[in-house]
């Protein structure tokens, strides 16, 4: 219900973006504040479940997002608003505990954070892409939760995922709202959180890169951006059409292809994730060892095709 009703407010204030997957048409960019919502109407019910610094971060990442969608920020000026807010968020109690340095932890925490936020922001350029990808992540994140007695976010997996599904209904090819940055960076801020929680549920390593191949839609993005980019001399932080699902697109998928088939991709990244988290050590490194071959195959064949 929220998703229509933000949808038709901001149309009747005239705030809209263009392109996506629509050529030119306009499109509100308020999804985002809709998942935003859907997923804080958790906190009465479990206000005292979840570190302080999970919230300030969350709320502070949609705030940052939604003035960069209606007053657009540099990339520079938002990845400094987001390490401030990373910086709070770390100090209120989130992060990991895993080298046994509270300040390499802080750090570790923050880097981590920062890069979620981002790596799920360079994901969201195509309809239905992003919302689809973060609705499977949720998910299995919650799955690896039930895994490790983490309750929380258990709760709070299920409550982002069905933002992402309820706002999917209206972003699906064509699109008639979008996430906006107040979703996509909201988003990647309480993903990388959930990350951190069950990595202190289930403690070591195996754990924590459970949580990355959960996540591995996202982060295969970012590195892949940013592996191509430097390749060629360009900036890291640009805009541009050398996306992953843009690639696919330039192989003769639909739209909606491309987004299916990534979407795939990273149904069958959460259930190995959460298959990792429960075998012996032997099956989970053979587990990672066959998805990070398959990462590079992938990432080297993207890589060959042409971008405009």
């Amino acid at each position: 219900m929220l998703t229509p009703l933000l949808r038709a407010a901001a149309l009747r204030a005239s705030w809209l973006k263009f392109g996506g997957g629509n050529g030119a048409e306009s499109v509100p960019p308020v999804g985002g504040v809709a998942i935003a919502i859907a997923t804080l109407l958790l906190l009465p019910f479990a206000p005292l479940s979840f570190p302080v610094g999970l919230w300030i971060g969350a709320l502070g990442m949609g705030a940052i997002g939604f003035f960069d969608d209606k007053w657009p920020l540099s990339p520079f000026q938002k990845l400094g608003f987001q390490i401030f807010t990373v910086v709070i968020a770390v100090g209120s109690g989130l992060r990991f505990d895993t080298t046994g340095s509270t300040v390499a932890d802080a750090v570790l925490t923050g880097v981590w954070l920062v890069w979620m936020c981002n790596a799920f922001n360079v994901l969201d350029m195509m309809d239905g892409l992003s919302a689809g990808a973060g609705a499977i992540a949720a998910i299995g994140l919650a799955g690896l939760g039930l895994v490790g007695g983490a309750a929380p976010v258990v709760i709070l997996g299920a409550s982002l995922a069905g933002g992402f599904l309820g706002f999917l209904v209206y972003n699906a090819h064509p699109a008639r709202v979008y996430m906006g940055d107040a979703g996509s960076l909201f988003a990647g801020f309480v993903l990388g959180a959930m990350s951190v929680e069950i990595s202190r549920a289930m403690p070591g390593v195996q754990g924590e890169l459970c949580t990355i191949l959960v996540l591995g839609v996202p982060c295969f993005e970012a590195v892949f951006l940013c592996i191509v980019r430097k390749k060629k001399g360009l900036p890291v932080m640009r805009a541009s059409r050398d996306h992953v699902a843009q690639r696919l697109v330039r192989m003769g998928y639909t739209v909606g292809g491309a987004v299916r088939r990534i979407h795939l991709a990273g149904g069958l990244l959460a259930l190995c994730g959460i298959i990792a988290a429960v075998v012996p050590v032997e099956i989970f490194l053979t587990i990672l060892v066959c998805v990070i071959a398959a990462a590079v195959w992938t990432g080297v064949r993207l890589a060959r095709v042409e971008t405009a």
